[in-house]
């Protein structure tokens, strides 16, 4: 019996997170003055597979620093970086991808495949303007890597500053898992 619990248990979970994306949960955070900013997430870029939001904090000038976090898009809502996005806004002007469930775009809207995901990032990346760090979680750290070297090798601008590749399977040689082989 107790088996069976678990086992239902974690359907539940499973079918109950693939239904509903999660709310962010960060209205505000405490800034330099000791004031409480509200935020707001506001729609930057709006595409069929993907969009750029900001955590826009009211009563608070541009950051010097610009993060783009790149959430992982394989099964998973970017709100699961929730703590990422609220232990980088106080120091940064933070925008994150918020890609679209599979379930939810037409067939019409097209493909999707690796090359037109590294052009989603260049194009996010372009629009956040230059002096842009970009921070890929997991999956999406190829295309991260991908977009960077393109851009570079076109003298772009928007090329970030820099990337940070969290947990990214770059050579899936070293260290393989079951995922990898």
């Amino acid at each position: 019996l107790p088996l069976m619990a678990a086992w239902g248990e974690v359907t539940e979970r499973t079918f109950s997170r693939m239904v509903a994306k999660p709310d962010w949960g960060i209205r505000s955070i405490v800034g330099p003055d000791g004031q409480d900013h509200l935020v707001d997430l506001k729609p930057v870029v709006e595409k069929p597979f993907g969009d750029l939001v900001q955590f826009f904090v009211r009563r608070r000038a541009p950051m010097a620093r610009k993060v783009l976090l790149v959430a992982p898009m394989s099964g998973h809502y970017a709100t699961l970086l929730r703590s990422t996005v609220a232990s980088l806004l106080p120091d940064a002007d933070v925008f994150v991808t918020d890609w679209h469930n599979a379930r939810d775009i037409p067939v019409s809207a097209g493909k999707f495949d690796v090359e037109d995901y590294t052009l989603y990032l260049a194009e996010f990346m372009k629009v956040m303007g230059p002096d842009t760090h970009v921070i890929a979680v997991c999956q999406p750290s190829v295309p991260v890597l991908a977009a960077t070297a393109l851009m570079e090798a076109a003298n772009d601008p928007y090329a970030p500053l820099s990337i940070t590749l969290m947990g990214g399977p770059i050579d899936t040689r070293c260290n393989p898992t079951g995922v990898n082989k």
